[in-house]
């Protein structure tokens, strides 16, 4: 399981990546979309602009299909490392950056389906994306708990909530 929960570690790195290059682009897409229509007559050139433009809505989809893939599959890690190590997956930087990471990403599809704001993922992709970066330069070995941290229902809770908090503040 151990190994499982890397391997959707890396695949959620790439998704994530890849979700913020489609809302890079998505938001990119409006600067194209725009109009404008010159016309010759005979006292002049009269140019009209169309109104501001919309981003591709097909491109924003796909960007939020892969963002939603991306939660899914680090939510998997976490439940995966989880199984692993038999207590929550909160006691090392790593498990702690990887389950942030996945708050991160879940928070941002929620507040996406809430508000119907998907410029938004420009600024919360890439930070999942970066903080997974980050995890990946910690070590992943599965080790046992310290004592300190043998408390296993008040370290689900505790760190859990803080995680959720942490998450819902980095999305707004």
């Amino acid at each position: 399981m151990a190994d499982l929960s890397i391997y959707l570690f890396w695949t959620g790195l790439i998704v994530s990546l890849l979700a913020s290059g489609g809302y890079v682009v998505y938001v990119a897409s409006a600067a194209f979309a725009g109009r404008r229509i010159t016309a010759a007559t005979d006292l002049g050139t009269v140019t009209v602009s169309s109104g501001p433009a919309r981003p591709n809505r097909g491109i924003g989809r796909v960007a939020t299909m892969l963002a939603t893939l991306c939660a899914l599959t680090l939510l998997s890690a976490v439940a995966t490392r989880w199984v692993a190590v038999e207590h929550p997956p909160f006691s090392n930087m790593y498990e702690f950056t990887v389950a942030f990471s996945a708050g991160i990403a879940t928070a941002y599809i929620v507040f996406e389906a809430v508000t119907g704001q998907r410029r938004a993922g420009i600024v919360a992709l890439p930070i999942v994306v970066i903080m997974l970066g980050i995890a990946s330069q910690f070590p992943s070995d599965v080790v046992p708990l310290i004592p300190a941290l043998q408390n296993g229902p008040l370290l689900a809770i505790h760190v859990a909530a803080m995680m959720v908090s942490y998450s819902v503040l980095t999305v707004a």
